[in-house]
């Protein structure tokens, strides 16, 4: 007998230790009969919290048009500062402009050279001065008329650039200063005259038209100036 109760009591003991580590590895039940596990729970990595999207920048208009505005400045700036690094070209005297006398600069050329350009011009320049001289005679006469005048005032501006032109980019050599200021100064007073005619002639500027007429004829005249010039030339002592 004592060796069957043994043998029940040792199956007992075995259900037991069975039965505790059961519930070792599967959990208690709670109160409510739910099991339990006894083991930790696995960690579970916390999920970063979403970003919320950026909201959208308000464009203020005024900006935006400023900003297209610089932009545009900017490649203007750009542009100019471009153009300003090319060598600016001088633009061509105008027509009938009376600077010959001021204009500095230029480009030596022999004595032979610059004594054939100048009295050329000024060889043009005493005719154009005889025929200023007979337009206005027909005026006074009563030949002509103002309307007249002032065509052939407009076609005598325009010889006279003409006869003029190659000596703007001349300089006078050496030994030949004070004569080429004295011309040139000369050729001036011969263009001042046309523009006075024309003044007095077209806008009824009288002071002016009584200039002209005293340039060609009182003493000394643009023509007698002009003479001056061929008597005694650039490489002359007179």
């Amino acid at each position: 007998m004592r060796d069957r109760r043994r043998g029940r009591t040792d199956r007992r003991a075995v259900l037991v230790v069975v039965a505790a580590l059961l519930l070792a590895a599967c959990g208690t039940e709670d109160p409510e009969g739910v099991a339990v596990a006894t083991s930790e729970p696995e960690e579970v990595a916390e999920e970063e919290p979403e970003e919320e999207p950026e909201e959208p920048e308000e464009h203020d208009e005024d900006t935006d048009v400023a900003s297209e505005d610089g932009d545009d400045a900017t490649q203007e700036s750009a542009e100019g500062d471009g153009e300003s690094d090319d060598a600016v070209e001088e633009e061509p005297a105008a027509l009938g402009a009376c600077d010959l006398a001021t204009t500095q600069g230029g480009t030596p050329v022999d004595a032979d050279e610059y004594e054939r350009l100048t009295l050329e011009a000024n060889f043009e320049l005493e005719l154009l001065v005889a025929d200023m001289a007979a337009d206005l005679d027909e005026l006074l006469s009563g030949v002509s008329d103002g309307p007249t005048l002032e065509g052939q005032l407009d076609e005598h501006r325009e010889a006279y650039a003409a006869a003029v032109e190659p000596l703007r980019d001349v300089a006078p050599p050496d030994g030949a200063e004070e004569w080429h200021e004295r011309a040139m100064a000369s050729f001036d007073d011969v263009c001042t005259a046309i523009e006075d005619g024309l003044a007095g002639s077209e806008k009824g500027e009288d002071e002016r038209f009584e200039a002209f007429v005293e340039a060609l004829t009182e003493f000394p005249s643009l023509g007698n100036g002009l003479h001056a010039n061929a008597a005694c030339g650039p490489f002359e002592s007179c």
